[in-house]
């Protein structure tokens, strides 16, 4: 079985949508009960599986049926996203789904959204239910609440908020699996959905199969086999990385499965340092069969207790959204994000101690840099945009698909540019802009602004923000804050190896400090500095082997070495337009991914972080990092 790299789930299951599907108008009273059959078979199939049933709470019922019809009023204006909402457009009532649930009176911001365009919820939970992220969002045992919201008219449009006052990193039953032993009706095919799991598969697939750990401790998966007759069937699989798709193995065989047809599916590893092996069943649909799953005994799960009243739990954050990785053909997860994005003390410009340390990596037999792939070319015709991008204004659409069209369609290999959708756009302060505010599209990986509406996009220097701490809301204007405590690379939690973008204050060029932060030119000599956690800077010659200086920058007087500078001569626009110009010297470093330290060389530029990992496979050495992830991230805990 071969094991590929998966993107996660985006913003706490942001941007979950499935595709349009057209159904016949129905009277009030049906869409009430199509609600609670919706919820009947949701209870079944987490009965099936030993998670506890789902309970409708009345603030989840009113925030969903807001946001559907707050689409239904809005859908035809342009620039609607499929989560968000924006100030001052009709049915207004919250800009994300945190915001509207608060509102709506539930007691927390522990809630998630799965959206459908169906306008009938049994039709969208038939498909939610034979994808990934979809799927996670109503199995999961640490929610405890849902509410549906339906609008079938001449718009068409679906949602479901689920929620739990409290939210606990472990959960009862520590294994959590789909599909369930003994279950029938599994759909045979899988063409991916929004946000896309499986970035490197060729579609179409057969319907993922996850296996969760809820437990204490951390979670190894070594092996997934699926079987068929006795035969081992072609798959892949990888561990997910999104807020709820951590600790889960996501697995898939590589073709469409076969219809009416038994599988067997095994997994191993090691959980909380115990080795584990877990068998089950499965037959997919076949012809004849009903449009649903059948999961084992078939009866509806136990009738939850109605929530009449709204529970005083005081309000608590919301888990943090995550990251969208870069794909690979590895199995090494990508960062997960924290919300915890504020340093408790304010960085000094104390000049750090010179610390000598060694980072292992085994030298190369002989130096060879990476082959970079070419600039990509504009995908082929008929290529379907992600929603957030065809949602977007076209000069946005323009931009990201020179950058990472082609990636998308599977037409070039190599890290993303952007990423593979929008992850919000918002309305965000700016003096020069019409009323004061302007329009912003968060990416994994950048943002792009639109300040007036023929002003043309800018790309914020996030990086340059984060490490200062002063956030631009204007040509001239700016708002102080504590830098970002936040890892430039790898896993945002547990990863004290890593240093922050608060750490890189000490050592990056920004306003008055930019004069003192000056390099040496070093062209054609290796790079071998290095910088741990608490921003210290040494020396290790054991790298000397991996990277030289090529470019020396006279701006603001810092080296990119060659494995950068090669890569960024691929670029789809000007280096300086989409990374800015280097704000820091290159750093060996360590960082933690998927828990296990890597040796990465890093580099800060005014509007990204380059990362250059050897042991990469060469398409995906260098990599940018996930910084529009980050700045959200931290811009929303300044609040």
């Amino acid at each position: 079985m071969r094991r590929a790299s998966l993107a996660g789930v985006m913003l706490l299951i942001c941007g979950l949508i499935m595709p349009f599907c057209t159904v016949t108008h129905a009277a009030s009273d049906d869409l009430e009960s199509q609600r609670n059959a919706a919820l009947a078979r949701i209870n079944q199939w987490r009965a099936a599986i030993g998670v506890a049933p789902l309970a409708r709470h009345p603030a989840l019922d009113q925030s969903a049926q807001a946001h559907a019809r707050y689409y239904q009023l809005n859908s035809g204006s342009g620039g609607v996203g499929v989560h968000d909402e924006k100030p001052g457009l009709p049915g207004f009532t919250g800009a994300d789904f945190f915001d509207r649930a608060l509102a709506a009176g539930y007691p927390s911001r522990n809630v998630n959204e799965n959206m459908g365009l169906s306008g009938n919820q049994l039709t969208s939970l038939d498909w939610y239910i034979n994808t990934i992220n979809h799927r996670l969002t109503l199995l999961d045992p640490r929610y405890i609440h849902i509410g549906f919201g339906v609008v079938n008219d001449t718009v068409k449009v679906d949602v479901i908020d689920v929620g739990t006052p409290a939210w606990s990193a472990t959960a009862d039953p520590i294994w959590e699996q789909w599909p369930p032993d003994g279950a029938s009706g599994i759909g045979t095919s899988f063409d991916g959905e929004s946000p896309n799991a499986f970035t490197s598969a060729s579609y179409p697939i057969g319907t993922p199969i996850t296996l969760k750990y809820n437990g204490d401790g951390g979670v190894t998966f070594t092996n997934a086999t699926i079987t068929m007759h006795g035969q081992t069937v072609p798959s892949f699989a990888s561990v997910g990385t999104g807020w709820l798709s951590k600790n889960t193995d996501l697995i898939a065989t590589s073709a469409p499965m076969q219809p009416g047809t038994d599988y067997k599916i095994t997994v191993s590893g090691t959980a909380n340092g115990q080795q584990f092996s877990r068998t089950w069943a499965f037959r997919t649909k076949g012809a004849g069969d009903p449009a649903s799953v059948i999961v084992p005994g078939a009866a509806p799960a136990a009738k939850p207790a109605s929530v009449t009243s709204q529970p005083t739990a005081a309000p608590i954050l919301a888990p943090p959204p995550t990251s969208t990785p870069t794909p690979k053909p590895t199995a090494t997860p990508v960062a997960t994000m924290t919300a915890t994005a504020v340093p408790t003390t304010v960085p000094t410009a104390t000049p750090p101690a010179v610390v000598s340390k060694s980072i292992p990596i085994p030298p190369p037999s002989s130096r060879t840099l990476p082959v970079f792939p070419a600039a990509p070319a504009p995908p082929v015709t008929g290529y379907r945009l992600p929603n957030g991008i065809n949602a977007a204004p076209g000069v946005i659409g323009t931009a990201w698909n020179g950058g990472d069209g082609a990636v998308a369609a599977g037409k070039v290999t190599r890290s993303w540019l952007y990423g593979p959708d929008t992850v919000t756009t918002r309305m965000e302060p700016y003096a020069e802009s019409p009323g004061g505010m302007r329009t912003v599209f968060y990416f994994d990986k950048a943002r792009m602004e639109l300040t007036t509406p023929t002003s043309g996009i800018s790309n914020g220097l996030l990086v340059t923000e984060m490490v200062s701490g002063g956030v631009q809301i204007g040509n001239t204007a700016f708002q102080s804050y504590r830098p970002a405590a936040i890892p430039v690379a790898g896993d945002a939690t547990n990863n004290d190896a890593c240093p922050t973008y608060a750490t890189l204050w000490n050592v990056a060029s920004f306003g008055d400090l930019a004069k003192d932060r000056r390099a040496a030119k070093n062209t054609g000599q290796p790079v071998t500095a290095t910088i741990d956690s608490g921003g210290h800077v040494g020396d290790d010659p054991s790298h000397a082997d991996y990277a030289v200086g090529a470019q020396y920058d006279a701006n603001l007087g810092h080296n990119i070495p060659d494995v950068f500078w090669n890569w960024m001569q691929t670029l789809p626009a000007d280096w300086q337009t989409l990374l800015g110009l280097p704000i820091t010297e290159p750093y060996w470093t360590q960082t933690r991914v998927g828990g296990t330290l890597h040796s990465v060389l890093m580099q800060a530029f005014e509007r990204r972080v380059l990362t250059y990992t050897p042991d990469n496979a060469p398409a995906w050495q260098v990599e940018m990092g996930n910084v529009g992830l980050h700045f959200l991230l931290w811009h929303d805990s300044l609040s």
